[in-house]
């Protein structure tokens, strides 16, 4: 049984509020609506003609044990939210809706951050599915939930965690409905579209393949387990999607630290990192909530020479029994390199035994990343391939940098994981090298023209109204700004964002008016006062899209 929402009356076309600004809280009340009427519907029925002509047709059929949710952009972060409301105390949820049990959530595109609780979906299977040529939510904020999950599960969160990157895609054309191209286009690849485009054909086969796959292995009495193997990077893509385009894979098979042993997470001073001379490291605040990545430097000076990262642990940790070495990589944000990047991994045991020495093109085909930030991908290693050691005492992992000659990587969560997979048996992985032939570039489209920040000069935009709205406490009482635009404010799921010197705010409606188009922010008086006192111009962007932004002269003080 698989329904469909329609959130665009009341909540896509409505204002949000200062706690639910996104209205991605509303979103999740939705969903818990919807289910709690069909669950009368298959107790009780009533249900409306309109579904069935029998309004008792569902009693006893509808399984709520097994549900799994969809969302996206903000219904991405709508789905998190349903997950918290119903599981968190005192909930009024399990008393309309008995017996729920959410065993996946898949997000396409999905915002983070448009509320003010931080929504995760820890205990459940989730996979966020990015659009790598997304336009509209281009800071990738669906990300930030599988960073933190992966990072504080501790003790309790076992489920499978991913993401799904999909070189080519932009943000809207998942859709069959509601077409609007949102991307200005892919960097040093192909784009799933033409700039003619209403619609993508490949976007849509690949969304009609990855998600009924993902319920199918997540979802019901009797799941089909091996369909996880899609997401799990231990396994090729298989053809119906590398035919289409390029994929990559964000994987932790189990964040649980019963199953896994994080030997550098890049958050904690008890290990020793050290590097040969022609190389340089710094630890730094990783992108989308990573809480440390590790960014290596490296500049040889003869072909020969191996720039070596060795990160070594104060006393020996046994690995003996864990299925796989897991790390996470990445490029610089719009970096393009002429050849595939390319380093070595091995393990050094406590009296100095190296093992034989993994190459990173065995499992991961690597020249650029495709937009300005770092977008990671999971690389996984059995075992097996690491001989010649005692890995019983395990005290160094290291990485040599073979190629290119000189560059610049970042790494995250270097772990060991005694699972290959929650959902599927080891003996069912097949390890294949990776197909360079899928990973395609195109030299034609230049970073600087797809990066280019649009912006429109305070000569054709001008604050139009300051507008106080009472209240019996005039503490609370609010100030309407309006804002008008020879150039129209866009309708994204990003949030506009009012910028004045260092601070910024973000609740606003977007209206047209005539030949104009007009944006009202909502703000409390000391923020009307802020305002007032801030230097400069003011500007209107949108948070999670640096592509545009449109540029006032500060006359508040004027109105």
């Amino acid at each position: 049984l698989v329904i469909s929402i329609n959130a665009n009356r009341g909540i896509t076309a409505g204002s949000g509020i200062t706690d639910d600004i996104g209205l991605n809280l509303a979103r999740g009340r939705l969903i818990l609506r919807h289910l709690a009427l069909w669950h009368k519907w298959s107790t009780d029925g009533g249900a409306p003609n309109t579904l069935e002509a029998d309004t008792d047709s569902f009693i006893g059929k509808v399984d709520f044990y097994h549900t799994g949710l969809f969302g996206h952009s903000r219904g991405g972060e709508g789905a998190r939210a349903a997950y918290n409301f119903y599981f968190e105390m005192g909930s009024i949820w399990p008393g309309k809706i008995p017996n729920l049990r959410i065993e996946a959530i898949f997000e396409i595109g999905a915002v983070d951050g448009q509320t003010s609780r931080v929504l995760d979906a820890q205990n459940t299977v989730w996979n966020q599915l990015i659009p790598v040529c997304d336009g509209d939510v281009s800071d990738f904020s669906g990300i930030n939930p599988y960073n933190r999950m992966v990072q504080t599960a501790g003790q309790n969160d076992s489920a499978q965690k991913s993401v799904y990157l999909v070189y080519g895609a932009n943000h809207n054309f998942f859709n069959t409905e509601w077409q609007d191209n949102d991307s200005s286009g892919c960097n040093y690849h192909d784009a799933l579209w033409t700039k003619k485009d209403w619609q993508s054909q490949k976007q849509q086969d690949i969304a009609r393949k990855v998600i009924p796959d993902f319920f199918r292995a997540n979802l019901g009495a009797n799941k089909l387990k091996k369909l996880n193997n899609a997401l799990n990077p231990m396994n090729i893509v298989e053809g119906a999607i590398s035919s289409i385009t390029h994929i990559e894979r964000d994987f932790s098979a189990n964040p649980n630290l019963n199953t896994q042993l994080r030997f550098d997470d890049f958050i904690t001073t008890d290990i020793t990192r050290e590097a040969t001379s022609d190389m340089t490291f710094t630890i730094q605040k990783g992108s989308n909530s990573l809480a440390a990545a590790l960014k290596l430097v490296w500049n040889k000076v003869a072909p020969t020479d191996e720039p070596t990262m060795k990160l070594h642990q104060m006393n020996f940790v046994d690995v003996s029994n864990m299925k796989t070495l897991d790390f996470r990589f990445s490029l610089p944000g719009s970096k393009f390199f002429s050849e595939p990047v390319n380093f070595s991994i091995s393990l050094v045991d406590e009296v100095g035994a190296e093992s034989n020495a993994i190459q990173l093109t065995d499992y991961v085909v690597k020249t650029f990343n495709p937009f300005r930030t770092t977008l990671y991908q999971t690389v996984r290693i059995t075992m097996d391939k690491f001989t010649g050691i005692n890995l019983a005492r395990l005290k160094t992992v290291q990485f040599k940098m073979i190629a290119p000659a000189a560059g610049n990587v970042y790494l995250a969560h270097v772990r060991f994981s005694s699972i290959v997979s929650e959902l599927v048996l080891f003996d069912d992985i097949q390890g294949r090298l990776p197909l360079a032939s899928n990973y395609k570039t195109n030299s034609n489209n230049v970073v600087n023209e797809i990066n280019r920040l649009i912006t429109h000069a305070a000569e054709i935009n001008q604050i139009i109204q300051v507008k106080v709205i009472p209240n019996q406490n005039i503490l609370e009482s609010q100030v309407a700004v309006t804002f008008a635009s020879q150039v129209p404010f866009k309708i994204r799921n990003a949030l506009p964002v009012l910028k004045a010197g260092e601070y910024s705010f973000r609740e606003s409606k977007i209206k047209k008016v005539g030949d104009s188009s007009h944006i009202t922010f909502y703000l409390s008086l000391s923020d009307l006062e802020l305002i007032k006192k801030a230097q400069g111009d003011i500007s209107i962007s949108y948070k999670g899209n640096l592509m545009e932004e449109w540029i006032f002269k500060n006359t508040i003080n004027q109105q």
